[in-house]
């Protein structure tokens, strides 16, 4: 008992210490020029937070503090939807019911969204505390990126103002309604879509940094054509491969920046998951809602073109939008380059087969064992995932599962549908 007390303190002290170091080797190396979440992609960011979606702020100081400001733009966009969704059946109630169903796909997207200021208010201190853990660790975005992106999105928006415009009865709707239902689905659903990708992105980038961080920055990346391996002079801390040989001339004293390099891994995945596990479910509920109403729409309007078109420009929206998002998502799991190498581990199980090759070798001192073999048990306890609610991990599977229950009905709707009759 003694002895596990005296490590647990030397551990919370190397952490304090081991984070200095990794910063103090990190300007030694040239890394400075990364960017925090606000940095890393302005654009998005901006958005977000004069929308209300995100709270905390940077200042000056380098704290990140909340700006109630940005209630007002959240408080607005309450009250728009919650008066879209009250007076949303009254509106419909003399047309055919394939015009009640969509009261389902915007009551999903109401709630999402209503969740997302309430999560921005409830977990205002966990996400300063996630862009704490990510500031100064994310590339900054090329400018014509950003500009690009915004545009596209820009041109998002304007073309399903456009769709809804051309299907809206004008007699019964007003501009203002019209304007925001286009907000309502599909442009701040795809805003939020875009937000959790970057964020999820960003612990991407924390990955490859801490492997450059370990490995010691000298060796090729890890996601390279070469893989790891050691260079000429080098002290790098590599995976035995066949036919190599390990050398032993690799420097043990770097423990303290090693456990503050594994802590910045593992403590923004915890964050992430703490802020958006119960986003991600309300997501995937609200993504099988409207492939649900666009598959009905699809079997409805089918031989009408025009309204067939419109209807497949929300299913291949919606298909696109959370496709990204699941990519993201797996990108935690799998190595960036797996559609050309399959078999090729992904990045924290490299970082964990790196810290059983510390942890193995005959130089390393007995009490650096028992750290090594405690950290890699930390990490290969909790795997680089995004979690539904507890319910399981957030991938491309999640989608592919959504699409066949959404072709089962698709296909039932359709031996059901109306004929040689009018669908409007």
């Amino acid at each position: 008992m003694a002895r596990m007390q005296e490590f647990r303190r030397a551990k919370r002290e190397d952490s304090g210490r081991g984070s200095l170091t990794w910063a103090a080797s990190m300007e030694a190396k040239g890394t400075t020029g990364r960017e925090g979440v606000e940095g890393s992609f302005p654009a998005l960011l901006l958005a977000t937070g004069a929308l209300g979606f995100v709270l905390p702020r940077r200042r000056p100081s380098g704290r990140y503090e909340a700006s109630w400001l940005r209630l007002v733009p959240m408080a607005a966009t309450v009250a728009l939807f919650s008066w879209i969704i009250i007076t949303f059946p009254i509106g419909f109630t003399e047309v055919a019911y394939d015009k009640v169903v969509d009261l389902i796909p915007h009551s999903t997207n109401t709630v999402l969204i209503l969740y997302s200021f309430a999560m921005a208010i409830y977990r205002r201190r966990e996400t300063a505390n996630l862009f704490k853990a990510l500031d100064g660790k994310l590339k900054p975005s090329n400018v014509y990126f950003s500009v690009l992106s915004s545009f596209l999105f820009l041109l998002h928006g304007l073309l399903f103002f456009a769709i809804n415009c051309l299907m809206t009865d004008w007699e019964k709707k007003t501009l203002i309604y019209v304007v925001s239902l286009t907000f309502m689905h599909p442009t701040l659903p795809l805003l939020l879509d875009l937000y959790v990708a970057h964020l999820i992105r960003g612990l991407n980038q924390v990955y490859q940094g801490a492997l450059e961080g370990v490995a010691d920055g000298d060796a090729p990346p890890p996601h390279s054509h070469k893989g790891l391996g050691t260079s000429q002079g080098s002290r790098v801390f590599v995976v035995p491969q066949k036919g190599a040989r390990t050398t032993d001339h690799h420097n043990i004293n770097r423990m303290e920046e090693i456990m503050a390099i594994c802590d910045g891994v593992s403590h923004p995945v915890n964050l992430l998951n703490e802020i958006f596990s119960g986003w991600t479910f309300l997501r995937c509920a609200a993504l099988l809602a409207k492939l649900l109403n666009s598959a009905y729409y699809l079997t409805v309007f089918f031989g009408n073109w025009y309204y067939f078109v419109c209807s497949a420009c929300y299913t291949l929206h919606e298909i696109t939008s959370f496709g990204f998002l699941c990519r993201q998502a797996d990108s935690l799991t799998e190595a960036p380059d797996s559609f050309h190498r399959p078999h090729f581990p992904p990045q924290h199980r490299l970082l964990e087969d790196i810290l059983l090759t510390l942890q193995r070798r005959s130089s390393t001192p007995t009490e650096d064992r028992i750290r090594l073999l405690c950290l890699t048990a930390h990490l290969r306890a909790r795997p680089a995932h995004v979690v539904i609610w507890n319910m399981g991990a957030l991938g491309s599977f999640v989608l592919i599962s959504t699409l066949n229950i959404v072709t089962a009905f698709t296909a039932i709707v359709y031996q059901y549908r109306p004929k040689n009759e009018e669908v409007l």
